[in-house]
């Protein structure tokens, strides 16, 4: 009789088959999907319009956008100073200092000091008593006198905007002795020549034949005469290096009700130096200018 094996037997029988193969365990669970097929090269589609296209509605049109008219283009500062810029400006050889000011007076002081007390020791020596004294007294009022132009220029003169430098320029020709020298270092290389002047002893020469045509004739040895700039006008000066300015030099005495006072339109140049501080560039009265 044939003996019909159980399923567990059967199952056991399959198991350790499966132990005993080198192949990896079939998944019974998942199904291998088909390979998608693969397009033929005779094969094409055919292309057509979309029927719902049909029915979209056509795009707006837009209007042309009008070309803009060109404005007349105003002036500008910057068009200016091109313009400006074609006219050579000068230049500063020597800037004012301290020393180019005060350095003749001292020299002078010190060696009227020397000479006093020279004079001072052999009188005092010789027991001459009261010649010392007169010559302490007389000394030191001379010394005053030569210490004058450094009491009259103490303050610097700060000539950062154009308007500081000629108001500087003209208080050193308004004091009763002029500070001819200070005017002198206040000008630029180009205005310390003229036809008038070539260097500082014409420049004072000429200024003083000036101030005694402008006194009054009754005026003493002493200038009576005040130098004022009014209604100055300029362009701004930050970022400038020269400009040309014009304004109204008036000349009036110290006593006002003496005679009426002078006035004289003045257009002039300025220039900026090494020291970034402002130097006239013609250092004439109006009237004389060429």
């Amino acid at each position: 009789m044939v003996e019909i094996p159980s399923p567990d037997e059967e199952k056991d029988k399959v198991d350790l088959g499966w132990l005993m193969s080198d192949g990896p365990k079939p998944n019974p669970g998942k199904a291998v999907p088909p390979p998608p097929p693969v397009a033929s090269e005779g094969s094409y589609e055919i292309e057509g319009s979309d029927p719902l296209a049909e029915h979209d509605e056509p795009a707006p049109i837009v209007p042309p956008i009008p070309t803009p008219v060109p404005r007349p283009r105003k002036a500008q500062a910057s068009d200016r100073s091109e313009a400006r810029s074609t006219a050579k400006p000068g230049t500063v050889d020597e800037v004012w200092s301290r020393w180019a000011e005060w350095g003749p007076d001292i020299i002078r002081l010190v060696a009227t000091s020397c000479v006093l007390l020279v004079l001072l020791y052999l009188a005092l020596t010789s027991f001459w008593f009261t010649t010392a004294f007169l010559i302490l007294v007389g000394g030191g009022g001379i010394l005053l006198l030569l210490s004058y132009p450094l009491f009259i220029t103490m303050e610097r003169p700060i000539r950062i905007t154009p308007e500081q430098a000629l108001n500087d320029y003209y208080a050193a020709l308004s004091h009763s002795v002029p500070h001819i020298r200070r005017m002198w270092l206040l000008l630029s290389s180009e205005g310390r020549s003229s036809r008038f002047f070539h260097n500082f002893n014409e420049f004072n020469t000429y200024w003083n034949e000036k101030l005694k045509s402008l006194k009054p004739a009754k005026a003493g040895r002493f200038n009576p005469l005040v130098f004022s700039v009014l209604d100055f006008k300029s362009e701004k000066s930050a970022g400038l290096t020269h400009l040309e300015a014009k304004f109204i030099l008036q000349v009036k005495e110290r006593d006002p009700s003496t005679s009426p006072a002078q006035t004289f339109p003045v257009t002039t140049r300025l220039v900026k130096g090494p020291d970034k501080m402002w130097y006239l560039e013609e250092g004439t009265m109006p009237e004389a200018r060429v």
